[in-house]
């Protein structure tokens, strides 16, 4: 059996067979480096800036986060209500999970009102 191997933009490898039968095979773990990607929304009324900042330098004094490729926050959509910030960094394959859910945590953080 013949298979085309993929890398997706995450580092993810996808094995996808050459006929009309077989499922797609994603294995997460082939490549050393995986890329964490989250999006979430903010408010108008809040400081997207201050929020940005924040956001970046937790990126930065987390050790586990590569530094190469740099991590990245933008805005990726904007609505009435809300903007979209996504941000993506890349850690190595073993850590992406637990990186993306302390990333996760601290954008909960970096949105709160300070109080």
């Amino acid at each position: 059996m013949f298979m085309t191997e993929l890398a997706s933009d995450d580092n993810v490898q996808l094995l996808i067979p050459n006929g009309v039968w077989g499922t797609v095979l994603t294995n997460f773990s082939v490549y050393p480096t995986r890329r964490v990607s989250v999006s979430f929304p903010v408010a108008l009324d809040k400081d997207v800036e201050s929020i940005s900042s924040r956001i970046r330098t937790y990126l930065e004094q987390d050790k586990r986060v590569l530094k190469t490729p740099p991590p990245n926050i933008s805005t990726s959509d904007l609505t009435e209500k809300v903007v979209e910030v996504s941000v993506q960094a890349w850690s190595k394959a073993e850590d992406a999970s637990v990186v993306r859910a302390d990333l996760m945590q601290s954008l909960l953080a970096a949105t709160q009102v300070p109080r």
